[in-house]
């Protein structure tokens, strides 16, 4: 029983990532039939999903990054995919990001005192999931009230914005779900954790 509750945020993050990966395939599918597009534009389009994620992934970093200046964090770095932005001495940097574990997106930042911590640090994970929610409201909202374009470039570009949207949905809602995975937790699962330790009695940290 132990162990089923371990693995049950990743089951049920597999199986909503499944549902939704599956009818969002589905759709956008059908959309592309019904749209009789060119094999090129479908390329097109294949070639900007990349970009699409990188751009819902870095926004939702910089929604932790953003909620952490409101709490008065010193930024670190940032990682999305191969990029790395790094503060050093005082200056914004961009290289490569080296390493696999950060590719799929994190971002660093530290209080530079311990006053009210697990408040601070709770404003700091929500942050991630709100500027996913955001974005997917933006993008999404922007491709409905959009006319519907008419050149083949254009029909790609809103079919790019329409899928960085939808990844920003699907990580708002995978995000939350409560996971502690390779050491790291997940937005929900930090939000739960440090929602406990805040309970009267509580001793643990953060």
């Amino acid at each position: 029983m132990k162990n089923l509750r371990k693995y049950l945020p990743l089951i049920l993050g597999a199986v909503l990532g499944a549902v939704i990966g599956s009818q969002g395939a589905k759709h956008g599918l059908r959309l592309l039939h019904h749209a009789a597009w060119s094999r090129g534009q479908v390329a097109g389009l294949l070639a900007l999903l990349p970009v699409a994620w990188l751009l819902a992934v870095l926004l939702h970093e910089l929604g932790h990054v953003l909620a952490g200046q409101t709490q008065r964090f010193q930024f670190r770095w940032l990682a999305v995919g191969p990029l790395l932005w790094k503060r050093e001495a005082g200056r914004l940097r961009l290289v490569w990001n080296k390493s696999l574990n950060l590719a799929g997106g994190m971002a660093l930042c530290l209080p530079p005192n311990a006053d009210d911590l697990r408040r601070r640090f709770m404003v700091f994970a929500a942050g991630g999931p709100l500027g996913s929610a955001a974005w997917a409201a933006v993008a999404l909202g922007t491709y409905a009230l959009l006319p519907v374009a008419t050149s083949a470039v254009g029909q790609v570009l809103a079919g790019a914005l329409a899928a960085s949207g939808g990844i920003s949905a699907l990580l708002a809602l995978l995000t939350l779900i409560p996971a502690h995975v390779g050491g790291f937790y997940s937005d929900g699962g930090r939000l739960l954790h440090l929602g406990r330790a805040m309970r009267p009695g509580s001793s643990t940290w953060p």
